[in-house]
């Protein structure tokens, strides 16, 4: 058990050394590559609570996003 928690710590440490991340994902229209982009960002090691993700959709009609996690 107290390997388990040295190994929480030593992540927790190197996770707040890492910097966090915003990506822009531009589109027009096209939900299937935003939704395929946030896949693609959601299978990354990176830890997700430090990545942001900004969709700018320059488009008239409102784009519908997956319900995002």
């Amino acid at each position: 058990m107290a390997s388990l928690a040295v190994m929480w710590l030593a992540t927790a440490a190197a996770d707040a050394l890492r910097p966090t991340l915003s990506l822009i994902i531009p589109t027009n229209s096209r939900p299937e590559f935003v939704r395929h982009a946030l896949d693609m960002i959601d299978r990354q090691a990176y830890p997700t609570s430090l990545i942001e993700v900004i969709v700018v959709d320059d488009s008239p009609e409102p784009l519908r996003l997956p319900e995002l996690r």
